[in-house]
């Protein structure tokens, strides 16, 4: 499956695969919500930048913004049919401290969204329900049931390398490891 990446703005762009992850095991992606993103990605592509942290010594970068992004592009072995090349914004932190601060502002939700806000965005856009709820993840609105609770989700499993650092599933691991780009 091809993803398209879009970058009306220009803006600087690097191989996904060379970005470090920053955020361990922060959160969780259901096998539901997987599903989602991974359809929205590849229905409407990459529609917005990738959040990025240069260490300053070393020059890496690190997600602050767009792991599970990643995680999907990297399950969907883009190949020679869509681009690996995604733009991305440098966030100014000056050390892994520092950005990891910046990463649990930038992910923090403050406001919550409610039926009677939720159901007049709705009506005000013109969005039809059903497209919405086909995309929307309502995981942190239990007030909200539009996914069926009866079914049980398996959840994902991300593994992080103590040596070098590289988060992903087991079948990642292999990879990289058939492709001798992990120790």
């Amino acid at each position: 499956m091809q993803i398209t990446i879009h970058n009306p703005n220009k803006l600087p762009t690097v191989d996904y695969r060379d970005v470090n992850p920053l955020q361990d095991h922060l959160k969780d992606l259901s096998d539901q919500n997987y599903q989602k993103l991974k359809e929205i990605l590849t229905r409407r592509g990459v529609i917005v930048p990738f959040f990025l942290w240069k260490e300053p010594k070393t020059g890496e970068l690190y997600f602050i913004d767009g792991h599970q992004r990643q995680l999907v592009m990297n399950d969907l072995d883009m190949n020679d049919n869509g681009s690996r090349l995604i733009p991305y914004i440098l966030i100014d932190a000056k050390d892994k401290k520092d950005a990891k601060l910046k990463l649990l502002e930038i992910t923090s939700q403050f406001g919550k969204i409610t039926q009677e806000g939720f159901d007049e965005f709705l009506a005000l856009a013109e969005l039809p329900e059903l497209e919405v709820l086909e995309t929307v993840s309502f995981d942190a609105l239990p007030h909200m049931s539009y996914d069926q609770p009866d079914k049980k989700e398996k959840k994902r499993q991300i593994l992080c390398c103590p040596e070098c650092g590289f988060e992903g599933e087991m079948n990642d691991y292999k990879r990289r490891y058939e492709e001798k780009l992990h120790p």
